[in-house]
This record gives C-alpha cells, sequence and structure tokens, in this order.
C-alpha cells in the first residue's frame, strides 16, 4: 500500500508539464498540443487546469455517436453514411471498430442474403472467453464479491 501510495503523491506532486508526461505515460507533442501556453518545464502553479489527452475516449465516443446515429429515427440516407464517417475514430480499438462497422451494417439494412452469408462466414462465430481470475484483492477482506 506505501508502494502505491508513494506513486500517487509523485503524481499529485507534479508541477511541470513534463512531469505529467512521466506520469501519465503520453508523447509530450499530445500535452503541448492541447495545453499551448505552458511550455513542458515551465512550473505550474498551484490549481493550474491542464488539459490531459486520452487517447482512449475517441473510439469509445465513435461508438457512442454511432449507436445514436443508429437508433435516431429522423435520419434516413444519411445514417450510414454518418456511421461511415466514424470508422476512422474507432479504428485505434478492435472492439470499438467492430462495433461501428456492426452498426453501419446494421444501418445499411442489407437484403442480400448471399451478402449476409458471405459476411457471417467472414466474421466468424463469436467466441466468448471466461474473464481471467483478479490478480489482486477484490472487495473487503481478501472476499471475492458474489
Amino acid at each position: 500500500m506505501n508502494a502505491a501510495r508513494s506513486e500517487y503523491n509523485w503524481a499529485r506532486q507534479a508541477e511541470t508539464i513534463e512531469q505529467l508526461v512521466e506520469v501519465f505515460q503520453l508523447p509530450a507533442v499530445e500535452f503541448r498540443r492541447l495545453n499551448p501556453r505552458y511550455r513542458l518545464t515551465e512550473k505550474l502553479g498551484d490549481r493550474t487546469a491542464v488539459h490531459i489527452p486520452d487517447p482512449g475516449m475517441v473510439p469509445l465516443l465513435a461508438v457512442h455517436l454511432a449507436s445514436r446515429a443508429l437508433a435516431d429515427a429522423d435520419l434516413n440516407e444519411e445514417r450510414t453514411a454518418l456511421i461511415r464517417s466514424l470508422v476512422p475514430a474507432a479504428a485505434n480499438n478492435p472492439t470499438s471498430l467492430d462495433t461501428v462497422l456492426s452498426y453501419m451494417l446494421v444501418a445499411a439494412e442489407p437484403d442480400d442474403p448471399d451478402l449476409l452469408e458471405r459476411v457471417a462466414r467472414e466474421a466468424g462465430p463469436v467466441d466468448f472467453e471466461d474473464p481471467a481470475t483478479p490478480k489482486i484483492q477484490v472487495g473487503p477482506n481478501s472476499a471475492m464479491p458474489a
């Protein structure tokens, strides 16, 4: 617990963008892009607002927007195009990409049984794996939740 607390304190004591780069293990160029008014080594004042890059957010946002486009009854022909435009944003996360592509397929409403059969054959069966047993304590007193 002390090691974790020590890491937490080290992160909370970061005073420069350069130190935040180390804390978050993200490229300095992304911090600079989001925080152009601060130099990497400039000491930041207490409670200075700093934007932290979140590369995992873009693919999740693409899935969210694609699902909204799919569900929007007011969209017609533009639905598939809107979802298609989100594919590049989802591309960095395989699960997000699969989801957006699936929404695009549903939005296209294909009625060709041969096409659907080819898609199903190419995609293959869904293989759900059992989640791994946690390697850390979960819950109080080392008790695993039911």
